[in-house]
Formats: structure tokens, C-alpha cells, sequence
């Protein structure tokens, strides 16, 4: 039998008592928040389900997290990614002392502060990739680990997510880095892995699982046989990335570059760091590569066959073509129209003439 009663002005107090359970109480702050909750505690001691309320209502946020990074991200593509961001969702959550709340506790409000609290460093595209997250631990734990809770991200207002980034690595830029990499001896497959991203468009994680025996020099292409959309695709290559692949000494087989993903982004950090240059990331080399391709004159299809883009939607995120370029096209066609009038002109007194 449940019971409702109100406890000082915004809280409201819900009590289950059911013959064969312990006693189980709640308090929200309205009385419609703690209707729902004993209604759905009582139908969960009749379909004997009350169990996975009871460990949600016990176990803590970081537990339910921990097993998630052990069993569900191992199984992604984009596991290493995935790392990262879990590390900085529980640093932040622990800063709001929520990792230690129990998850059957962590409300909507929670998550809230937790937007708040990003908002002051991140943009909205990065916290809704970490909103995704905690939105995906939530439904594991229901589905898999069969905590009977809800989804308290589908309770909130997102932020909105940021423009595009469309940050290029001028050549200047890439000479840079090419001779901070060549001083940091410890990096020094950076000095390989940097240009090549340039000239290839390839993925940081495409780049690492090269192995000797899918690349063809002969015929100028490297094979992926698993990349990050779960399809193959072969990238032909150009007289400088086969350059570049002869210089890392060329193999039978194994791994071209035997360093993990991550640790290429960290390399690339320490390598920016000895720079002047700001705000460039190692995946701004895959938007320079791309955008470069457009500008050496190759089609939507073509690029994105390189490229491995899913939709030509996407890529048009990484068309962002140096006005240069542009001007010198334009330049170009009135140089040509005004060639085909002076043609056209010489025609015309010839034929006076005669």
C-alpha cells in the first residue's frame, strides 16, 4: 500500500509498504513525481521486478559505469574515443558529487548541473556527445544489467550543438609541427603519421591499424579493411604518401605504425605544445586533406570514395575551400572567356578580309 504526504513546502514523501518486502520510501518535490514512483514500485513487487529496484537504488553511478567501460566499449570501433570521454564524464560527475549517487537516485536535475557545469568549458556539440553516453550507460543498465531505472537524459534540454569545426593546417603550419615532431625524438613516427593524414584524408584510427601487407606500392593504394563506418574502402595514393611509407621501411607484413590511437593524439599535443599554433587538433589534418582534394579539382565522388564519408552531407562539413583557390578559378574563366572572344574576333576579320 502506498502512501503520499507532504513534507515542507516543495517536498513530497512516498512510502511502499507491501507484505514480503522491505519498506521503501522516496521524497520529490512534487506529489505527481511521487505518485509515479510508488505506482511504479508497487507494480515492480506484483511482476517481481522490485530487485532491479532495489540494486539501482544501491548501486552507485560510478559502479554501473566502470562495468560499461569493461563490457560495452571494448566492443566499439571508436573504443579509444570512448576512453577518453568516460574519464572526463566521471571527473566532471565527481566534481558534482553525482558519480558517487546511486543511479536509481540521479535525476534530471542532476544532469542539468551537469550541462552548467560544462558549459563554462566545452561547446554544446561536446557535451551532447557526453550526454549520449551517459544516455547509453542508462540504457545498458536497464537492458543488460538489469538495474530498473530511467532515463533521466530524455528529461532534460540538450545544448545546442556548435557550428561545424573548420579549422585547416596551412602548409606553414604543417612545417611547423613537421620540425617540432623531428626534435621530440620519442615521437618520432609523427614525423611520418603527420603528413601522411595530410595526404591521405585517413582517420587517426585507420592510420594505426596499417598493415605492410595492404599496402601496394606498385599499384599505389592502401587497403582498409575496417574502418570507423564498419565498411572497406581502398585509398589510392599519391607519389608523397608512397614516398612517406617509404620512408618508415617498407615490410613483408605487420603493422605499419605499431602505436596506439590515443597515443597518436597525445603525441600530437606534446608536438603542438613545443609551437605557437593554437587550436588545431589532429583530426583538422583530415579536414585539410579533404578540402585540398576539392581544390586539386576532384569530383564529390571521387573525394568521397578517398575519403570513406558516409554522405556527401557530411562532407560538405570538410569543403571548406581556400577563397584563394577560388579567386584564381574565377580568374581563370575570364582569362579564357576573354581568349574565346579574341578568337572569335580574329575569325571575324579573316573572313572580312576574304
Amino acid at each position: 500500500m502506498a502512501t503520499i504526504r507532504k513534507r515542507g513546502q516543495y517536498q513530497w514523501q512516498a512510502m511502499v509498504r507491501k507484505s514480503g518486502f522491505p519498506q521503501q520510501s522516496k521524497t520529490f518535490e512534487t506529489k505527481i513525481e511521487a505518485s509515479k514512483w510508488a505506482d511504479a514500485t508497487e507494480e515492480a513487487m506484483r511482476n517481481d521486478s522490485f530487485e532491479g529496484i532495489l540494486k539501482a537504488e544501491n548501486t552507485p553511478f560510478e559502479e554501473v559505469i566502470d562495468r560499461y567501460r569493461d563490457e560495452v566499449t571494448p566492443q566499439k570501433k571508436g573504443a579509444d574515443r570512448e576512453y577518453s570521454r568516460i574519464r572526463v564524464v566521471k571527473r566532471t560527475l565527481d566534481a558534482l558529487d553525482i558519480l558517487d549517487k546511486a543511479i536509481g537516485k540521479i535525476t534530471a536535475d542532476d544532469l542539468t548541473d551537469y550541462i552548467d557545469y560544462r558549459e563554462e568549458e566545452v561547446t554544446g556539440t561536446t557535451i551532447r556527445h557526453e550526454l549520449e553516453l551517459i544516455s547509453g550507460v542508462f540504457t545498458k543498465a536497464r537492458k543488460r544489467f538489469k538495474l530498473k531505472v530511467d532515463n533521466p537524459v530524455r528529461d532534460i534540454e540538450k545544448p545546442k550543438a556548435g557550428a561545424p569545426r573548420n579549422r585547416r593546417c596551412s602548409s606553414i603550419e604543417q612545417r611547423i609541427l613537421l620540425t617540432a615532431a623531428s626534435k621530440y625524438g620519442k615521437d618520432e613516427m609523427m614525423e611520418i603519421i603527420i603528413p601522411l593524414a595530410i595526404e591521405t584524408a585517413m582517420r587517426r584510427g585507420e592510420i594505426v591499424k596499417l598493415r605492410w601487407e595492404h599496402i601496394d606500392l606498385e599499384e599505389g593504394t592502401a587497403y582498409l579493411p575496417d574502418t570507423k563506418n564498419g565498411d572497406q574502402r581502398t585509398v589510392p595514393l599519391s607519389p608523397f604518401a608512397m614516398r612517406l611509407f617509404g620512408q618508415s621501411g617498407v615490410k613483408e607484413s605487420g603493422r605499419v605504425f605499431p602505436i596506439r590511437a590515443d597515443s597518436v593524439t597525445k603525441a600530437f599535443s606534446r608536438i603542438r605544445e613545443k609551437t605557437e599554433l593554437e587550436n588545431i587538433r589532429f583530426h583538422d589534418l583530415r579536414h585539410e586533406a579533404t578540402s585540398r582534394l576539392f581544390e586539386k579539382g576532384l569530383s564529390a565522388t571521387e573525394v568521397k570514395m578517398i575519403t570513406g564519408h558516409k554522405s556527401y552531407q557530411m562532407l560538405d562539413r570538410y569543403t571548406h575551400l581556400n577563397a584563394r583557390h577560388i579567386v584564381e578559378k574565377l580568374a581563370m574563366t575570364d582569362e579564357l572567356e576573354r581568349l574565346r572572344k579574341d578568337v572569335k574576333r580574329q575569325r571575324s576579320n579573316i573572313r572580312l578580309v576574304a
